[in-house]
């Protein structure tokens, strides 16, 4: 009997403590989920990030609009004055054999525009000049944007104009990249 009774409190006092053990992963499991939750409360939600595709041939065609002009040729004039390896014709070509409207139009002057932006010609622009579009030519001017001035402060000193490689002069075309280079 007192076997049986020893076999039993053994028995008991391990069923006790799996049943502790048990418990305690309850309850560090319940810790846990509150402490996820929590962090997800607290950490900001992901930024939504929609990468735009560049437009293809296919995509890149001009809608349909109310008026439009038959255009056959594009003209650019006023390109003399920026490097010649810029695409502008090729840019200026996506609206040859168009019908184009005001927003086709103002499309392909965006385009053109986003070309002198993104190779550093950020005060130069694209007009349309008065034209009659009857003789299904579009003409559009390029204007340079020159640099007038350049002036130094008082406080720079006069040797800073003697050694300073400032790429930009006065009268040349503003280039965003030749002022960055210097201001290093």
């Amino acid at each position: 009997m007192k076997s049986s009774i020893l076999v039993l409190t053994v028995f008991c006092s391990v069923a006790s403590g799996s049943q502790t053990a048990d418990i305690a992963d309850q309850q560090l499991i319940h810790q846990q989920a509150r402490q996820q939750a929590l962090e997800a409360q607290l950490a900001p939600p992901p930024a939504e990030v929609h990468l735009s595709v560049p437009e293809t041939g296919e995509s890149a065609a001009f809608a349909v609009e109310t008026p439009c002009f038959p255009v056959t040729h594009v003209v650019l004039a006023g390109t003399e004055n920026f490097p010649h390896w810029l695409p502008f014709r090729r840019v200026a070509q996506q609206g040859e054999n168009h019908c184009l409207g005001d927003k086709g139009i103002s499309r392909l002057i965006t385009q053109l525009q986003d070309q002198l932006i993104n190779h550093g010609y950020v005060t130069s622009r694209v007009l349309v000049p008065p034209q009659d579009l009857r003789t299904q030519t579009l003409k559009l001017v390029m204007i340079p944007g020159n640099i007038r001035h350049i002036r130094y402060t008082p406080d720079s000193g006069h040797y800073i104009q003697r050694i300073t490689p400032f790429p930009a002069r006065e009268g040349k075309l503003l280039d965003l990249r030749d002022i960055e280079q210097g201001l290093e």
